[in-house]
Order: structure tokens, then sequence, then C-alpha cells
């Protein structure tokens, strides 16, 4: 299970704010949308290549928002 709770995240001319979802066990998931729209940026914040500015990330109702 994968899920993000309201997370946020600021750049000088770009931000996500309040992005949640829930993936369970078993589903399929696409994220899909026009170039820029902030895409890879949630990747990197489920990878841990970045930190949000607030929120949580949870994989397997394991909080990892601020494992290094």
């Amino acid at each position: 299970m994968l899920s993000l709770q309201s997370l946020a995240i600021t750049y000088p001319r770009f931000s996500l704010n309040d992005i949640s979802l829930e993936v369970k066990r078993g589903e399929y998931f696409v994220l899909f949308g026009p170039t820029g729209a902030g895409k890879t940026l949630i990747f990197e914040l489920i990878a841990g290549l970045r930190k949000p500015g607030s929120g949580k990330i949870y994989i397997r109702e394991q909080e990892v928002t601020k494992i290094d």
C-alpha cells in the first residue's frame, strides 16, 4: 500500500499543494498530465529524492516521509 497525505512542496515558480492519494495492494495506479504538472516531482517525493514541505508518505503503513 502507498499513501500520500496532504503533501506540499514549493519552489520559486512552482508548487504542489495538498496532494493526497492511496494505492491499495493489488491496485494499479497511473499518474498522467501535461508537461510541467508535477508528475516527476511526486515520484521523486515517493522515492525519497526530495523532502516535502508538509504532509506524510506511507509505504505498507509505515511512515517514510523523513527516512534518509
